[in-house]
């Protein structure tokens, strides 16, 4: 009898590519690992055809919306769609953050928990089309629930981190080189950094001035942090407070990460009081970090 193969793929930022044969991981490659750049987009069916020879017994294709991603590269994506339907298969698409909550569910060794997500946004479903940083799930054995969706204009911690990360720091925040967010981490835990100095200002940030503080500006530079960006409307103030010395920078940094604790305990009790469990999974960009 012949193994089924399992195959996932995705073509947005991490390109990366698995294989499942009875149920048991037999293949995971990323993208970066072989080009050396971080987060980069690219076509993982490409990926999984130059590293794994055995593909004719593929039947299911898992991959995440948006389903485009997947049709972007057509000659690869046409030949594995080939390959599945000659097997009787079929692709499933699956929300960005019930793929985020299900790996850490089913990765976990817990058969009852709570489960939150929470990570610079992703589509949850096409039509309509749906967007979302922060979800909430409950897990049951071999099943997971969804809880509550927040709106990405109103719970969107990566996006604040991702602008602060870029502007106000200086550093990179994606491809080619990868988010420096857990360096912003790191000055926060500098002996002395003061994390209320600032601390308003942020939780401000993260909540009434959510939209304006995480807005990536028009002209953004696609790629590297090289020093030409645009100035930030709403964090232009910060960002000269930061070049005023070594001390503010660490407060500024101090301030995010203590705001952001905020944030993050008041989302866990929000989803304790929905679902009282004694077990919590954790997953997304932003937990992470």
């Amino acid at each position: 009898m012949k193994e089924e193969k399992i195959i996932g793929v995705f073509n947005g930022h991490d390109t990366s590519c698995c294989i499942l044969e009875n149920g048991i991981p037999t293949l995971h490659a990323e993208l970066e690992r072989y080009i050396r750049e971080k987060e980069p987009a690219g076509d993982s069916v490409k990926l999984l055809f130059d590293t794994y020879d055995d593909i004719d017994n593929i039947k299911y294709i898992a991959t995440c919306f948006p389903t485009s991603k997947f049709s972007d590269y057509p000659e690869t994506s046409t030949k594995l769609q080939q390959i599945v339907n000659k097997n009787n298969g079929k692709i499933y698409a699956i929300a960005h953050h019930e793929a985020h909550a299900a790996n850490a569910f089913f990765s976990s060794n817990h058969n009852d928990a709570l489960i939150i997500t929470m990570d610079g946004g992703g589509v949850e479903s096409e039509n309509p089309l749906t967007y979302t940083c922060t979800t909430m799930w409950k897990g049951n054995n071999n099943k997971i629930e969804e809880i509550h969706k927040y709106s990405h204009e109103k719970v969107n911690i990566g996006s604040i981190w991702t602008r602060c990360t870029r502007y106000i720091f200086k550093l990179q925040s994606g491809w080619p080189y990868g988010h420096q967010a857990g360096t912003v981490m790191a000055l926060a835990t500098i002996p002395g950094a003061d994390g209320d100095r600032f601390y308003d200002d942020f939780r401000k940030m993260l909540t009434v001035d959510l939209n304006r503080a995480g807005e990536k500006p028009a002209k953004q530079p696609r790629g590297a942090n090289t020093g030409n960006d645009p100035i930030h409307p709403y964090l232009d103030k910060w960002v000269k407070l930061a070049e005023q010395d070594e001390q503010t920078k660490y407060d500024i940094a101090a301030s995010l990460q203590k705001a952001t604790e905020k944030s993050i305990r008041d989302i866990i009790s929000e989803g304790l009081n929905a679902y009282p469990s004694e077990n919590l999974c954790l997953a997304g960009g932003v937990v992470l970090n």
